[in-house]
């Protein structure tokens, strides 16, 4: 019976088939090794959260992408004009505001203990109702607290830290959540966040994202001629994240 069999010199992997006895050694892509591979068996990485739309696990880093479906959300917009990073000093909840879909993509660390620990996630707003394909566009995600390069200020102090870690794929979840329910204030807030079809009149100062808020509430929904194209695909933002 045939069998094969691979080697790995450090540069090139051949699939080595021995025929009667004689090695015929034959280079080969890592692609094939695993299609090959994939017959055979699977591969477990336990459970993932809802709506996972891409994973690659490679050694302790793990990449991730979750979509998430356009909703309308309670929203949180919090004030410190005292400590930038401290507890607020006023709250305001705003009922019923939409947001376009959206993409999170996440570079996990694996911890000592076993743990994920998130070491960047982008976020980006959906046009289209589903992420079905590498080269859906992406565009900005439409709120404060988005740095400049879409990723995602959680800010710095001991809480939003301890809430960055988790103990299984599935509960990387719990990091969305967080997002839209930790609340917003007006840092990172601007203009360019939005195509000019939003009307920003009804806005005289662009840091009052109470009014921004309010106003989205108003239109009842998303219209997703407002939003920005980032000029990248998802296969973009992937191979971003896997290599910045």
């Amino acid at each position: 019976m045939d069998r094969m069999s691979f080697r790995f010199d450090g540069t090139q992997i051949a699939a080595v088939l021995n025929q009667n006895g004689n090695p015929l050694p034959n280079p080969t892509e890592l692609d094939e090794v695993l299609r090959y591979l994939s017959v055979f068996g699977g591969f477990n990485s336990g459970l993932l959260p809802p709506n996972t739309r891409y994973l690659k696990i490679a050694q302790n880093v793990t990449t991730i992408a979750i979509e998430v479906q356009a909703a309308k959300r309670q929203v949180a917009i919090r004030h410190d004009p005292h400590n930038h990073y401290g507890l607020p000093t006023k709250e305001i909840l705003i009922p019923d505001v939409p947001f376009p879909s959206a993409a999170f993509i996440f570079k996990l660390n694996r911890s000592a203990d076993k743990k994920y620990m998130i070491s960047v996630c982008y976020i980006y707003a959906l046009a289209s109702s589903g992420l079905n394909s590498l080269d859906e566009k992406l565009y900005y995600f439409p709120t404060p607290n988005i740095m400049y390069g879409q990723t995602i200020c959680w800010g710095y102090n001991a809480q939003a830290a301890n809430k960055l870690s988790y103990h299984s794929l599935a509960s990387i979840e719990g990091a969305v959540n967080y997002l839209y329910g930790a609340g917003f204030n007006d840092h990172v807030f601007h203009k360019d966040l939005l195509s000019k079809e939003f009307d920003w009149s009804k806005i005289p100062n662009v840091r009052n994202v109470e009014l921004y808020f309010e106003q989205l509430r108003q239109a009842g929904s998303f219209d997703i001629k407002w939003l920005r194209p980032q000029n990248l695909t998802f296969a973009q933002a992937l191979e971003k994240i896997q290599h910045g």
